[in-house]
């Protein structure tokens, strides 16, 4: 009722005006009346009615605020003013603003990537109920225990199978691998979700024997088949399955993702060990909590099924040691509401430290911002003392001021918003290898927004309140003065202090930066024992387009043959694992002897593997064409095995187990070769055991890493070799050929991410907090002119002031060296994975830093400072 009252009479406001203005005039003349009826003159009894009424503008300013909306309308009057000054200073407005914009922006835009990736809920119903169910130490399910727990669970509401993985997809005669997602018939349904078109699956979809059927992405539907709307009904080919199209997702849908890529397709699970690779076979599964059912109470409840699935299961095992491994399994239920989305501590630490460091930046702008703003509020100091002169209460000139300063703000942070999409770009593209935001779940979404108008509310006050504090605590009578005297000397104080913080925060990230180049330049060094710099790659998944057994084995032989006819190849091989992903196991029968404890690393390898590495056999042979998979099983194995298990004997002839990879076959060594190292981190060349690629186990086949070792430079050789390739493969997807040297890349992406956007933001820090210093020394010369100008004249020389000021600036600068040092420290504990021969302490890379920040700060310092060696004594005394 207020409200519309307030709301009624803001609209007649000009009728109400006329109204009260002839109300108190009658009221004065009623009063007039009286007095001159007691025997007053007409201009006494005038005047006594005056001082009886009071202000009548006091009055009606009290009158005026019932009418409408007193709080809106004075803000409104201050942003009307505020836009005027601004528009009467454009540089000063300009200068704030895009500071603001590039702080904000890159919050907003780091903020987007946390947000999608560690924040973000899945679109589904209710996701707050979704759980995943886990194994104890690390594992994932069978089908069959799946089907088990699936069936003999009473806690959940429903339990999911959901794997992803890459298929070769083959439509109108044109192959292209795509990302697949293999789920249980009832994903849909328990998720809440419908599609945009068509149906999701049913329960016989998910059953041996039914007709292959598929869901595809929007996206897919919007790249593949151009928004079709005929698509549903029409087959795409899966290795040798036709799957007929049922429905299409709804845009942005990415499965159990809230961020990173979703699939294309999606097909029901009993399809999953027929179209995946061969080592494959697994699970992970998730569920929805039952009404009134925690998770502990639903663990419990797992637990009990898992362990009647288990017990049999492990009665197969042979090797004692793993079927107790098996027994010792545990299930843990933990929550779900980011579904399937995970990262390794590494990746978090990641983006959490460069989210801290861009909101330092930010920090720092705000910092400048302050210092700009409390020499703007000097200037200002007449016109704010005139208005405390006229009556205005203190809060009423701090909240214009702060008006002026959140206006500011919030026009940073809408060009900051539009600053930040390309950023997002730019992030992705650094540390995920893809500039497509948008394919990775990373948008401006309300959250973002939310987060960006409260960042620039927040900064608007943080840069804002200390300024607005000092300009309205100013002395009235020294305002209004023509000539304002010079800021005191505990101001100035105050506004160099403001140097530390930023001196010590661009410190730190330097140090930081300078940490991860140090760790980079030494993984660039290590030397892992083959010839890295004329080495090319590029990988084949046969069994993705149906090739297996023999015609798998004779797809290699063509491709390899064809690839070393090229011009330019020294030589050619392949292998089943990439050179720094082998595989790591444990147990070996030395002749017979079996050390089931005994670790290796192992890998399949073709004829030529060792040539093509430039990596010398020591001893015996190589792997020949006659070493195929009905001959005797060889194996080859490195210096450090040889040296480990066959000390002063030589390993030609004899027998070599790996107990629980091949569990009954014993391989004859044939060859030694000499060691390299399968990590960047390895301290020492590990114990390896290469077999030959025909006599692999089936898990081990489905694809394969090619090497080709060129003479002419990878710019010639990658068209040509890829052109052999599509000759000899016509039926497989184009592949992609790398350098080692990108490879490596990479494998060290996350590094190498880190240290590029620490570099970055780095830089943009070093560059604020120089600007700073520079601001704050040349306004603290230009504030002590007078004192500069009296020492002078007393005799001082020139040389000497300009130390004085250096001095001065020196000792806050060593400050925040010591401080930016101590955060340095500290925060290294968080970069230590990703530090390669290293220590968070290093002191060169501390000193460098320090050096080159105090010198930096120096030479902005000296710049302003210069002013106190010219300055004139008599024409500055003068003027004052």
């Amino acid at each position: 009722m207020e409200f519309m009252h307030r709301l009624w009479s803001r609209l007649r406001r000009g009728i109400l005006a006329r109204d009260l203005a002839a109300e108190m005039e009658l009221h004065l003349e009623l009063k007039s009346q009286e007095y001159i009826a007691r025997g007053m003159t007409p201009e006494q009894a005038r005047r006594q009615a005056r001082l009886d009424f009071g202000s009548v503008a006091l009055a009606a300013e009290r009158s005026r605020e019932r009418w409408g909306f007193p709080l809106m309308e004075n803000i409104l009057r201050d942003l009307r003013y505020a836009v005027r000054q601004f528009a009467g200073h454009p540089g000063f407005a300009g200068v704030v603003v895009l500071t603001l914009a590039l702080g904000i922006g890159a919050n907003s835009a780091i903020f987007s990537v946390v947000n999608a990736f560690l924040l973000k809920s899945l679109p589904v119903r209710h996701p707050e109920e979704l759980v995943k169910i886990g194994i104890e130490p690390r594992a994932e399910f069978e089908q069959t225990a799946y089907e088990y727990l699936r069936d003999h669970q009473k806690g959940l509401a429903g339990l999911i199978a959901w794997d992803d993985g890459n298929i070769t997809a083959v439509i109108d005669g044109k192959a292209s691998v795509i990302p697949v997602d293999y789920v249980s018939a009832n994903f849909y349904s328990l998720l809440g979700l419908d599609v945009l078109a068509g149906r999701t699956f049913t329960p016989s979809d998910d059953v041996p024997g039914a007709p292959a059927v598929a869901v595809i992405s929007y996206e897919y539907w919007r790249e593949r088949f151009g928004l079709d709307l005929s698509v549903m009904g029409r087959s795409v080919q899966l290795k040798d399955i036709a799957c007929t199209i049922v429905g299409m997702e709804r845009p942005g849908f990415r499965g159990l993702r809230t961020g990173g890529t979703g699939a294309s397709i999606t097909v029901p699970a009993q399809w999953h060990a027929h179209l995946t690779l061969k080592d494959n076979t697994t699970f992970a599964l998730f569920g929805r909590l039952g009404a009134g059912v925690g998770r502990k109470q639903a663990e419990a409840d797992l637990s009990v099924a898992y362990r009647q699935w288990l017990i049999p299961e492990a009665k197969k095992v042979n090797d004692p040691q793993e079927r107790q491994a098996l027994l010792r399994r545990a299930i843990v239920v933990s929550p779900a509401r980011q579904g399937a989305l995970e990262f390794d501590r590494r990746f978090v630490v990641q983006l959490r430290l460069i989210e801290a460091v861009v909101a330092l930046v930010l920090l720092i702008a705000c910092v400048n911002l302050a210092n700009l703003l409390l020499a703007r509020g000097t200037s200002r100091s007449r016109e704010i003392a005139l208005r405390l002169a006229l009556g205005a209460r203190r809060g009423r000139i701090i909240r214009q001021l702060l008006t002026e300063n959140l206006l500011l703000a919030l026009a940073g942070g809408a060009l900051g918003l539009a600053l930040a999409l390309p950023l997002m770009r730019l992030f992705t593209f650094v540390l995920r290898s893809n500039a497509d935001a948008a394919a990775l779940g990373i948008e401006v979404d309300r959250t973002v927004l939310a987060f960006t108008a409260v960042l620039s509310i927040v900064t608007g006050v943080l840069f804002g309140l200390i300024p607005a504090l000092r300009s309205s605590s100013g002395n009235i009578s020294f305002g209004l003065h023509e000539q304002t005297p010079a800021v005191t000397g505990s101001r100035l104080r105050s506004r160099r202090i403001l140097i530390v913080p930023q001196v010590a925060v661009s410190l730190g990230v330097l140090i930081l930066t300078g940490l991860m180049i140090r760790s980079l330049q030494h993984l660039r060094e290590v030397d892992l024992g083959f010839d890295r710099h004329h080495l090319l790659v590029f990988w084949l998944y046969p069994t993705l387009s149906g090739y297996e057994d023999q015609r798998e084995l004779d797809l290699y032989e063509r491709v390899l043959a064809g690839v070393r006819q090229v011009p330019g190849v020294r030589a050619a091989s392949l292998s089943r694992l990439t050179l720094r992903r082998r595989g790591r196991a444990h147990g070996l029968a030395i002749d017979g002897a079996v050390n089931a404890d005994a670790p290796f690393v192992f890998n399949t390898a073709a004829p030529n593997f060792f040539e093509t590495l430039r990596l010398p056999l020591l001893a015996g042979r190589d792997f020949a064409p006659q070493d195929g998979p009905k001959a005797p099983p060889v194996a080859i194995v490195s210096q450090s095995m040889a040296r480990k298990y066959f000390a002063n004997q030589n390993p030609i002839g004899h027998r070599i187990g790996l107990v629980n990879e091949e569990a009954g076959v014993a391989r004859t060594i044939i060859g030694v070769v000499k060691d390299m190292k399968f990590s960047y981190r390895d301290d020492v060349p590990a114990a390896a055991v290469y077999l030959p690629y025909p006599q692999a186990p089936d898990e081990l086949r489905g694809q394969a890493e090619f090497k080709v070792n060129t003479l002419l430079d990878s710019a010639v050789m990658i068209p040509a070799i890829r052109s052999r390739v599509q000759a000899e493969a016509p039926d497989l997807p184009p592949v992609k050929i790398v350098t080692d040297e990108n490879l490596q890349d990479f494998e060290n992406r996350e590094e190498r991410s880190l240290t590029e956007l620490l570099g970055g933001f780095g830089a943009l820090a070093f560059g604020l907090a120089v600007l700073g210093l520079y601001g704050t020394v040349a306004y603290s010369v230009s504030q002590r002119m007078r004192e500069l100008a009296i020492r002078l004249a007393l005799g001082a020389r020139p040389g000497a002031a300009l130390w004085m000021i250096l001095g001065e600036s020196l000792r806050f600068v060593l400050a925040g060296v010591v401080i930016g040092s101590a955060l340095a420290l500290a925060a290294s504990r968080t970069v230590e994975s990703f530090l390669f021969e290293v220590r968070g302490f290093d002191p060169m890379t501390y000193a460098l830093a320090a050096t080159a920040m105090i010198l930096t700060a120096m030479g902005a310092a000296y710049l302003p400072a210069r002013r106190a060696k010219r300055i004139d004594p008599m024409a500055v005394l003068r003027c004052e």
